[in-house]
């Protein structure tokens, strides 16, 4: 049934605000039983949980399949309580515990230090990469030297042939998209 659900990505009519995909509609799927809420939530989720699983688990345990079961469980667990998921901000945390608490169950001496840290590394990371994927193609090499690799303005001026204008232009209309974007935050 997996690789059925996940074959693809979702569409287009799936995605808002220029790629990024609303919470609140794919939670409304997910609760509605529609698979195409969970392939958004894959979507949405997927590279963060592998990135956790690598964190916690030594590398000796580390195969492929084995990171793709601890994942795949987190989108089952959801899907199977999803009558009991209250918002977005609940389905997050719940994927995040329950790739964690499987963590757990392979390491009997496991040791909680860094996980949040982990969990919070893997948020920034699924967000940054979003965000860059859902900018306009012509804002995101910008994006990238700005706020990811942080190269400083002049630098970034020279490589991409941009003026301070341009420069400034560009900063206003990303923090401009950033608070317009759906959320996977605190719930109201």
């Amino acid at each position: 049934m997996r690789l059925r659900l996940f074959k693809t990505i979702p569409d287009a009519k799936h995605r808002q605000h220029r790629g990024m995909i609303d919470p609140v509609q794919c939670v409304s799927l997910i609760k509605a039983g529609k698979t195409s809420g969970l392939q958004q939530l894959s979507f949405t989720f997927h590279q963060s949980l592998v990135y956790i699983v690598r964190e916690l688990l030594p590398e000796e345990m580390l195969r492929e399949y084995k990171i793709n079961e601890i994942v795949w469980s987190a989108f089952k667990h959801v899907w199977d309580n999803r009558e009991n998921i209250k918002g977005p901000e609940s389905v997050r945390r719940s994927l995040h515990f329950h790739v964690v608490e499987t963590c757990k169950n392979y390491l009997p001496d496991f040791k909680a230090d860094d996980v949040a840290a982990v969990v919070v590394c893997s948020e920034v990371g699924r967000i940054m990469s979003q965000t860059e994927k859902a900018l306009p193609k012509k804002m995101r090499p910008f994006y990238r030297a700005k706020y990811i690799v942080k190269q400083p303005e002049h630098e970034i001026a020279e490589d991409l042939d941009l003026s301070q204008e341009e420069i400034d232009k560009y900063k206003a209309d990303i923090m401009s998209f950033l608070r317009s974007a759906p959320r996977w935050g605190r719930e109201k």
